[in-house]
Protein backbone atom coordinates (compact mmCIF):
# COMPACT_ATOMS: atom_id res chain seq x y z
CA UNK A 1 0.00 0.00 0.00
CA UNK A 2 1.44 3.29 -0.91
CA UNK A 3 1.38 6.84 1.19
CA UNK A 4 -1.16 8.00 -1.28
CA UNK A 5 -3.61 5.64 -0.60
CA UNK A 6 -2.94 5.32 3.12
CA UNK A 7 -3.91 9.24 2.88
CA UNK A 8 -7.05 8.69 1.07
CA UNK A 9 -8.40 5.67 3.20
CA UNK A 10 -7.57 8.41 6.04
CA UNK A 11 -9.61 11.09 4.32
CA UNK A 12 -12.52 9.12 3.54
CA UNK A 13 -12.77 8.43 7.08
CA UNK A 14 -13.19 11.67 8.48
CA UNK A 15 -16.55 13.24 10.36
CA UNK A 16 -18.76 14.97 7.98
CA UNK A 17 -18.71 18.88 9.69
CA UNK A 18 -22.32 18.27 10.65
CA UNK A 19 -21.20 15.07 12.71
CA UNK A 20 -18.29 16.80 14.46
CA UNK A 21 -20.82 20.00 15.28
CA UNK A 22 -23.21 17.30 16.83
CA UNK A 23 -20.85 15.38 18.59
CA UNK A 24 -18.90 18.71 19.94
CA UNK A 25 -22.75 19.46 21.25
CA UNK A 26 -23.09 15.67 22.91
CA UNK A 27 -19.61 16.62 24.56
CA UNK A 28 -20.64 20.22 25.74
CA UNK A 29 -23.93 18.78 27.13
CA UNK A 30 -21.83 15.98 29.21
CA UNK A 31 -19.46 17.89 30.71
CA UNK A 32 -21.72 20.55 31.69
CA UNK A 33 -23.92 17.36 33.42
CA UNK A 34 -20.18 16.27 35.01
CA UNK A 35 -19.39 19.70 36.49
CA UNK A 36 -15.98 19.78 33.83
CA UNK A 37 -14.72 22.40 32.19
CA UNK A 38 -15.40 22.10 28.37
CA UNK A 39 -12.13 23.24 25.39
CA UNK A 40 -13.47 26.94 23.99
CA UNK A 41 -12.83 25.38 20.72
CA UNK A 42 -15.40 22.72 21.73
CA UNK A 43 -18.10 24.71 23.09
CA UNK A 44 -17.63 27.25 19.70
CA UNK A 45 -17.81 24.15 17.28
CA UNK A 46 -20.54 22.92 19.33
CA UNK A 47 -22.68 26.70 18.81
CA UNK A 48 -22.45 26.34 15.08
CA UNK A 49 -25.67 25.84 12.86
CA UNK A 50 -24.47 22.69 11.91
CA UNK A 51 -24.81 21.10 15.37
CA UNK A 52 -28.62 22.40 15.07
Amino acid sequence: MTINEIQQRQSDSRPSPKAQAVAARVRVNANRRGGVATPQWIVKLSQTPAAK
